[in-house]
């Protein structure tokens, strides 16, 4: 019990002098040197010292491209967005959801980065002109609604820029996604994939950047090979403002059926260097792709 009670008095006595200590430091005089650099205030300690932040977010919204860059150790991002689709074939108009589409991408190591990403719910309205059985045309609505898969997986570079050696920022980001959607809308099966993602900064405001991935996927019949690819530039209008024009393709959609080319563009906007607000409206190129879609959200920074 002795021993005890020392203990109590012990921390009691530390917690009364922490304040006071850091009083008498905030009295001291500045230093001469110069201040270090200011932390983002989002940034949590699971490890004993986050990364310096330098520049703004760099996230992989709202295109359908995945950014090079990796999030700086220590931090992390939340990425959520909102797709919504329409496509008319013949004579069935379809619409689509895809809410919340949620990222969370954290950066363990300075050249590691751990990714969970979720579709978010898939809402589907299709529509079409059917006749009743006493011949009365009237219009038909089916919903098909349910969760959609998660993936996980990481993401470390290959390669990495600098103002001497001229060489692409290149990643590689390994994923697995697995079968956590509803009846209609999951593979069914862990299904594996490997995306290669680049940039390469012409200036100091133009952009080029894209990425190319391999896929196994899993379908009623098995699995298939699927590939996709994306080709894109970003122009930097202000500090907080920018925008980007973006081609991306799906080599095959389905199995049985055609590829899928779309182009989409939008504003990229900068509440602060840890916040961001992103929209992107497209229209697909083929009869496989959505007649148009708008894709907006919000990234964070913490």
């Amino acid at each position: 019990m002795q021993k005890t009670g020392i203990i109590i008095r012990t921390s009691i006595l530390a917690i009364i002098a922490a304040p006071i200590a850091h009083a008498q430091h905030e009295g001291e005089p500045q230093s001469s040197q110069p201040a270090a650099e200011e932390k983002s205030p989002f940034s949590f300690f699971i490890w004993p010292e986050p990364a310096k932040l330098e520049g703004p977010i760099s996230t992989d919204r709202p295109g359908f491209s995945t950014s090079a860059s990796l999030v700086p150790r220590g931090h992390m991002h939340i990425e959520v967005g909102h797709i919504y689709s329409y496509d008319q074939e013949k004579r069935t108009e379809t619409q689509s959801h895809l809410v919340p589409g949620t990222g969370l991408r954290v950066g363990l190591l300075d050249d590691l980065e751990l990714r969970v990403n979720w579709n978010g719910m898939s809402l589907t309205e299709s529509k079409f002109r059917d006749t009743s059985p006493a011949g009365r045309r009237f219009t038909n609505h089916q919903h098909d609604d349910g969760a959609g898969d998660m993936s996980t997986g990481f993401k470390f570079p290959v390669l990495k820029h600098t103002d001497t050696n001229h060489q692409p920022n290149i990643s590689l980001v390994p994923t697995i996604s697995l079968p956590t959607g509803g009846k209609t809308k999951t593979t069914g099966d862990v299904d594996p994939s490997i995306l290669l993602a680049w940039n390469y900064p012409l200036t100091e405001k133009f952009t080029l950047y894209g990425i190319g991935s391999v896929a196994s996927i899993s379908d009623s019949d098995g699995r298939f090979c699927q590939s996709a690819a994306s080709f894109a530039g970003s122009y930097t209008i202000s500090d907080q403002w920018s925008f980007f024009v973006e081609y991306f393709g799906i080599y095959p959609n389905t199995r049985n059926s055609d590829c899928q080319h779309n182009i989409n563009g939008g504003p990229v906007f900068l509440i602060t260097d840890n916040i961001q607000l992103d929209l992107a409206v497209g229209m697909g190129l083929n009869e496989e792709a959505p007649d148009f879609f708008v894709n907006w959200g919000i990234s964070i920074r913490f």
